[in-house]
């Protein structure tokens, strides 16, 4: 049977393919926060009069932290408008505060929830004959994660407090139905030292277990092992640009592999969540025109996550060697676009009309890594290659997407890489 170990190395496969997608020549050494902007819609009671209110969130959150270190949560806003007439005709201005609940919880069936009780202040705002633009702001305490994983915050319905001059007015807010209230993840790294901890830990209630938690319970058939962090580096060659370019270094975090107890033979599967922070990109457009852009990789549920989960077949072949497939597919983004170094204004929502899907293939050591590839000349068609599909929603005041499609997609780019441990195993 293969070793257990060897299966971390194919967690990283998808870090590097992303990468190599879109030409990357730099990346960021640690992740960069995460800005997230989301709209909610919900029905606020005043007295006894429902109204409509939609509610626009933002806040940073970092990408991942550190297990046993804060989680902060800063530039809390909470911005909505109302109708004039929630207010008596003679009010001038207004002002006053919000309360709700976030609810931070660990991607685990059986795992505890966390409140996270939000106080925001609403700065006094004239009151004109239009409706009501307001905005509640205000600090916000830090989450502290004792386990690790992938932390997913969700925002709970507000509370609202205005008042003008004597005239004090109170609405209970609930989300109306069919919308999903995440707001977005953090990873949580384990320590080095946790590298042989279970994924399941002691904090999770076994007695208070819904009947849906227990019929999520692992396996007990399936050994999960927890994967050392891992690092990877490499190239790609885009064939529409004639150019190779260096790929990460970037990091996969929060991944397991799963071993079959009952048949040593059968393959391992290898999970886990890939770090993919913005990166710089750089290459002639066209094979003379320079172009610089900021480039991010996505996954398929971008609108609700910002990690890309990550899933590895592992077997051994019959030339004694052990192999990994990993298949991946995300979306690429770009963003700070510069041609010849004059600004070019993209918009927010120029990126791959569909997902990039790519598999790598090759040959590991558990110990000193491995390199695995796409292969023109392989005798299976998915691994010869992988096609940067057409480019949407790019250009603010122009329609640029053909641009950029005729400039890099199609098919047959190339992508090799290197796995290693990030924390190099002592000889």
């Amino acid at each position: 049977m293969p070793h257990p170990i060897r299966s971390k190395v194919v967690v990283a496969l998808a870090t590097a393919c992303l990468i190599g997608a879109v030409s990357s020549t730099g990346s960021a050494a640690e992740p960069a926060p995460q800005t997230i902007t989301k709209s909610l819609k919900h029905t606020c009671l005043f007295g006894e009069v429902p109204r409509p209110v939609a509610f626009e969130v933002t806040a940073t959150l970092p990408t991942a932290v550190p297990k046993g270190q804060p989680v902060p949560i800063e530039n809390f806003a909470l911005k909505f408008t109302l109708p004039r007439d929630v207010l008596p005709p003679e009010a001038t201005s207004v002002e006053g505060g919000a309360s709700l609940d976030l609810t931070g919880k660990r991607k685990s069936a059986r795992a505890k929830e966390t409140k996270l009780p939000v106080v925001l202040d609403i700065a006094a705002t004239p009151v004109t004959s239009e409706e009501l633009a307001l905005t509640a702001t205000g600090k916000l305490d830090a989450l502290a994660m004792t386990t690790s994983g992938r932390l997913t915050l969700s925002f709970g319905a507000p509370e609202l407090a205005l008042n003008s001059k004597d005239t004090k007015v109170r609405a209970k807010c609930t989300l109306d139905a069919d919308q999903d209230a995440t707001l977005g993840s953090v990873a949580v790294i384990p320590p080095k030292s946790e590298e042989d901890t279970p994924a399941t830990t002691p904090d999770e209630d076994e007695e208070t277990q819904s009947p849906q938690a227990k019929a999520d319970e692992p396996d007990p058939n399936v050994i999960v092992v927890t994967l050392d962090p891992l690092t990877v580096n490499g190239t790609s060659t885009i064939v529409k640009l004639g150019a190779k370019a260096p790929i990460g270094p970037s990091v996969v975090i929060a991944g397991h592999v799963l071993l079959d107890a009952v048949d040593p033979a059968a393959p391992l599967i290898s999970e886990g969540e890939a770090v993919l922070p913005p990166v710089q990109v750089a290459f002639l457009g066209f094979g003379f025109m320079p172009v610089n852009a900021t480039a991010e990789f996505l996954p398929v549920d971008y609108q609700v996550n910002n990690l890309v989960p990550v899933k590895a077949v592992v077997t051994a072949e019959p030339d004694g060697l052990t192999y990994g497939r990993s298949h991946i597919e995300v979306y690429a983004r770009l963003s700070n676009v510069k041609v010849n170094g004059a600004p070019l204004d993209v918009g927010t929502k120029c990126m791959s009309s569909t997902p990039i899907a790519i598999d790598l293939y090759g040959p590991y050591d558990a110990f000193s890594g491995g390199v695995l590839k796409t292969d023109p000349n392989s005798p299976d068609p998915a691994l010869r290659g992988f096609t940067i599909p057409s480019f949407a929603g790019c250009g603010a005041a122009e329609p640029l997407s053909p641009i950029f499609t005729g400039m890099s997609s199609g098919p047959m780019n190339q992508a090799e890489v290197t796995v290693a441990l990030l924390f190099p195993k002592p000889e």
